[in-house]
């Protein structure tokens, strides 16, 4: 009896790859999360690259803000850095993937249906964090 109970599993939920995959999916959630998460992070990362390539052009290239900039701790003061235009092209490219990140991983990631308030500020909290050590970073660890 239960050979055919496994039998109309398959059958009901197809044969091929595609149904191999929704079979792992539906045992493995965990996994499939996971893994989702990882995939679906290259958006923000794609995000940040595009917004990097053209803030770039834009600030350093275009408009030549490459003098030296240090505010608190941000040290853009080597010629490697671009000086104020790197610092707004990092401050402003991470600001649009970590927006891009937070709508992804809530919406198709996690698929949660938790209020935008009440989730955005938490978030806004790890973001700001997040920002501050990518824009800390560059300033220190350029060689030139």
């Amino acid at each position: 009896m239960s050979d055919n109970n496994n039998e109309n599993a398959q059958q009901v939920e197809g044969k091929g790859f595609v149904a191999a995959c929704k079979r792992l999916i539906k045992k493995y959630p965990n996994l499939w999360e996971f893994i989702k998460f990882n995939v679906l992070s290259n958006i923000s990362t794609i995000t940040r690259f595009v917004a990097v390539w053209i803030l770039t052009a834009l600030f350093v290239h275009a408009l030549h803000l490459t003098q030296p900039f240090s505010f608190l701790i941000f040290n853009y003061s080597k010629p490697s850095t671009n000086g104020i235009g790197g610092f707004l092209t990092f401050l402003i490219a991470e600001i649009c993937a970590q927006a891009v990140n937070f709508v992804v991983q809530m919406k198709w990631v996690f698929k949660s249906d938790a209020s935008f308030k009440s989730t955005a500020w938490k978030y806004t909290i790890l973001a700001i964090i997040i920002v501050i050590v990518g824009l800390l970073l560059p300033g220190y660890i350029s060689t030139i």
